[in-house]
Formats: structure tokens, sequence, C-alpha cells
């Protein structure tokens, strides 16, 4: 479980985190050029190291959380996609096993809703060991390509890849992304702006919602986005919302963040602010 924010060591401040998330919001919106990923099949998949397993999810307390916040859902809808890499990485003359490294999402294709509930990459465990091989490393490596094809193979393979509305990253343990959501939640409220018990929602046309672009978390979206546009359409993302998992929260509090997608061409006003 994620600790409180006075149990964190940051190495963002809010204010490099909106640089950051200016020019993700200008990559997400195409002002520049972002070369798209590639589809993969699943056997291609499967053949660079990873292993699927796929099954029906029960996730009635999220559910009641998402009909909550607007977003109606079914249990027996949602399945649950989990991919674990099973090849070793090398570290000089040291061969490590692939523990750990795993993309687990529940996933309800009728809600266009992808809950992200862990994340843990081989570029990041090849960083953390201190890998010198770094070029044996799969092509599929980061979040944003695995959470796109980990929504694209769970639909039936002779349909379009349907219309992905919401994309949620749960119990957040990440100590930059929870800094910053903090400062936020810390920030002097708005009459507008103050967190309710159904969390805080953040247009992006304001500075805290391009703060958590700049974040991992946010910016992991944000180029699935721009990365998956062939497949995806023009998406962006229109608003965040900041909200714990229980309410009220005590203690250690498990937070998350839920991103509202739509069209890019429904509305310009957040690139053209910048």
């Amino acid at each position: 479980m994620p600790a409180t924010m006075n149990s964190q060591i940051s190495n963002l401040d809010y204010n490099t985190a909106v640089e950051k998330g200016k020019k993700m919001l200008k990559i997400m919106h195409g002002g520049c050029v972002v070369t798209q990923s590639p589809y993969f099949t699943p056997g291609e998949v499967g053949a660079m190291g990873y292993k699927r397993t796929t099954r029906p999810r029960s996730v009635s307390g999220l559910s009641k959380k998402l009909d909550s916040l607007g977003i109606q859902v079914s249990n027996s809808h949602f399945i649950n996609v989990t991919d674990d890499y099973t090849k070793d990485v090398i570290t000089g003359e040291t061969l490590a096993g692939a523990s750990e490294v795993r993309f687990m999402s529940d996933i309800n294709v009728e809600a266009g809703i992808l809950v992200v509930n862990y994340s843990y990459s081989p570029t990041y465990k090849a960083k953390e060991l201190k890998s010198l091989a770094a070029a044996l490393l799969p092509s599929l490596k980061h979040w944003s390509d695995i959470a796109f094809h980990q929504w694209a193979h769970s639909q039936h393979p002779e349909e379009e890849v349907r219309d992905l509305k919401f994309i949620m990253r749960e119990n957040i343990s990440n100590e930059d992304t929870l800094a910053i959501i903090n400062d936020i939640l810390d920030a002097p409220p708005r009459q507008s702006q103050a967190y309710t018990r159904s969390g805080l929602y953040l247009d992006m046309n304001s500075d805290h919602a391009i703060a958590l672009l700049g974040t991992a978390h946010g910016a992991g979206v944000a180029w699935l986005l721009a990365q998956h546009r062939d497949q995806l359409g023009r998406k962006i993302i229109a608003g965040i919302r900041i909200f714990y998992s229980d309410e009220p929260p005590e203690g250690d509090r498990a937070l998350n963040l839920l991103f509202y997608l739509r069209d890019a061409s429904a509305s310009k006003k957040s690139i053209e602010k910048l």
C-alpha cells in the first residue's frame, strides 16, 4: 500500500512537473511529430518473453466507486489481463531473474475503461539493476505500449479497437506522482476546486492537471494516446480526477487517478493556452 505524503522522498517538484506536463500536452495534441508504436500480434508479444493470462474479474468495490463517479460498469464485464515478463535481465556478468516485471489491468470494454493495477516494466528493472544490456530488452517494454495491447487484445479479433474513454491508475505508490498529488491536495482550496467525496476533478486547462501530466503516470497515458493514434483515433485527456479508494480517507490511504479521454477535435482550448 502507498504511504502518506510525509514519508515520501520525491525528486520531482511541482514547477518542474508543470513544465514537463506542458511538453507532454503538446505531444498529446500533435504539436510535434511522434513516431507511432508498432502493433504486435499476441503471438509476437509472447515471443518477446511475455506470458499473458486472462480471466474474469469481480470488482464490486471498484464498480460501486465508478458508478458513484458517473461511469456505469458491470461486474460481469470486467476481465483481468496480466502480462508477466519471463526472460532474464543481464547485468554485466550477472544473470538476474525477471521477477516482479509485470503489467496487470482490469478492463471493461463495454464501458471503455482500462484500470491499471500494477506496472513494473523490464526497462525499470534493468535500470534498477544498473543493467548494461538495454539493447537486449524487448521491443515491447513500456507501460504505454503494453497497456494498449492489453486493451486491443481483450476484444474480438474481427472487431476494430473499441472506443477507450477512461484510464485509471489504481493504488499509486510512485513517490514523484504522490508528491505532486499531495501538493495539489494541500494547495489552498478555491470555491470551485475543493476535494469532495467524489474526489477532485481537474480540467486540463488548469496548472494542477498539467502538473499531473508531468508525472510518470500522466506522461504514460499521454504517450499511449500519442503513439497509438492509428488505432485509437486522435484522443486527448480532457480532465483528471484524484480520489481515494475509501471514503472517508483514513491512515495510509490509497490514491488513484482517473483520466477522462475525448476526441481531440472536440476542443483545442488546452493547447492554445500554451
